[in-house]
């Protein structure tokens, strides 16, 4: 019998079933509470989820006597010295600061690094506030924790409002500016289930928001860190249902790679044309440095992962950073074969230091650009790379066409060349932000 679940009552229903049955097992009625036999029980489950985190922004000048509610429930913060005509550039001097983690201790076998772990959920050199509101966006990223192991972050962001009081040389009636900092939710696990928790954090967010809560939001954290276990390898998965959507956790035996039943694989083949995916492969293959870069920092994990999975039975060893944070862009000039991302802000420094052997991949315009150093690539078998080529065509090849509106006898070199300027200019405006 697969492990019991507990249920959180409307929030999050959790129930695991048979993968190859399809029968499902009811939850408990009722919440259990969790007594030292369960807590012992539970040793023997794999955790689902390591941490959950809130990473707020804080600015650096303001310390817990200077910042206060104001009457309408808004953070009030009280820059000293602070210049409004600054505001102009949407820049204030903020911090990533955890001001909310469940559970309160660090695991014994995994502690949490949160000095870096902040980091990550802020990769860019600086938190920049905005002057208007913004959607919520969601990253992904893989840090090593307390013991070495990799952990995978799933990071939400939400803009809250700020009220900025402008410096005057009145005392009295000082105006107010508003704008919007970052607040990140994250969650920490051991396993690549990407597409899943970004799925739970947006569907958390809507939840918060709806006004048909009945219970704390925190007991739905709970549940989800603490009461639902990792799916086992084989034919079993674990299900939770949060609002109306459906969350399933499948693990695939042990000598199939689990991001072939956790990742998105089109996003590969939306991004880079069939040449340039086994050209990126085969130098991971041939274990060279490889750094990709994107405007859109939501692909970098994903596109890592899958270039992971598919170097199976072989694994990647060696250092591997799919968004590099400000802070360690200098180990991109270490000597060392790596597998890293970086967001095109951050490039322009990496550039600076990159060994003359990186092999650079633009995942925005298509491009796999060797470095000076480079050592070339040995051919690989004629009538192997044939039978690949033809197989991907036949069932991926019409993808990166489709979303840049190509046909299938268009030369992908184009790039809508041959469209009117202004028609160009749009549909790469439109790639740009997809």
């Amino acid at each position: 019998m697969p492990p019991e679940v507990l249920n959180s009552g409307n929030a999050t229903t959790p129930t695991t079933s048979n993968h190859n049955r399809n029968n499902n097992i009811s939850p408990q009625s009722s919440p259990v509470s969790l007594s030292t036999k369960n807590k012992k029980n539970r040793d023997d489950i794999k955790r689902l989820v390591e941490y959950f985190i809130i990473v707020s922004s804080i600015p650096r000048e303001v310390t817990s006597a200077s910042s206060s509610p104001s009457k309408d429930g808004k953070r009030v913060v009280k820059v000293p010295n602070y210049d409004s005509n600054d505001l102009s550039d949407d820049y204030l001097d903020l911090e990533p600061v955890i001001t909310g983690r469940f559970p309160l201790e660090d695991h014994d076998d995994n502690p949490l690094v949160s000095e870096s772990i902040t980091c990550f959920c802020h990769p860019l050199e600086n938190i920049r506030p905005l002057r208007d509101v913004t959607m919520p966006k969601v990253h992904f990223f893989v840090a090593t924790g307390g013991t070495g192991q990799r952990m995978y972050g799933t990071c939400l962001t939400l803009y809250e409002p700020y009220e900025i009081p402008e410096t005057s040389t009145h005392d009295s009636s000082t105006p107010i500016t508003e704008v919007f900092v970052p607040k990140c939710l994250c969650i920490l696990s051991s396993w690549p289930y990407l597409t899943a928790f970004r799925e739970y954090l947006t569907q958390l967010n809507r939840f918060s928001k709806s006004g048909s809560m009945t219970v704390p939001i925190e007991r739905c954290v709970i549940n989800f860190c603490s009461e639902i276990p990792a799916p086992p390898p084989g034919s079993f998965e674990v299900q939770t249902t949060i609002l109306d959507s459906v969350i399933k956790l499948w693990s695939p035996p042990h000598n199939q790679p689990i991001q072939w039943v956790s990742l998105p694989f089109g996003q590969l083949f939306q991004c880079l044309d069939l040449n340039n995916i086994l050209t990126v492969w085969h130098a991971l293959a041939l274990e060279r440095q490889v750094l990709i870069s994107s405007t859109q920092i939501s692909l970098l994990t994903t596109i890592a992962e899958i270039f992971c999975s598919l170097l199976f039975p072989m694994k990647w060893s060696h250092a591997y950073i799919p968004v590099v944070p400000h802070f360690l862009v200098p180990i991109l000039t270490a000597p060392m074969p790596f597998f890293c991302g970086i967001d095109k802000s951050n490039l322009p420094e990496a550039l600076l230091g990159l060994s003359e052997e990186c092999i650079l991949v633009d995942l925005d315009k298509n491009f796999v650009i060797m470095g000076p150093m480079t050592p070339p690539l040995p051919d690989l078998p004629a009538h192997h790379m044939s039978a690949v080529k033809a197989s991907l065509e036949e069932n991926a090849g019409m993808i990166f066409k489709e979303v840049r509106c190509l046909r299938r006898k268009d030369n992908i070199a184009d790039m809508g060349q041959h469209l009117p300027s202004h028609l160009k200019k749009m549909a790469d405006a439109a790639w740009e932000g997809k």
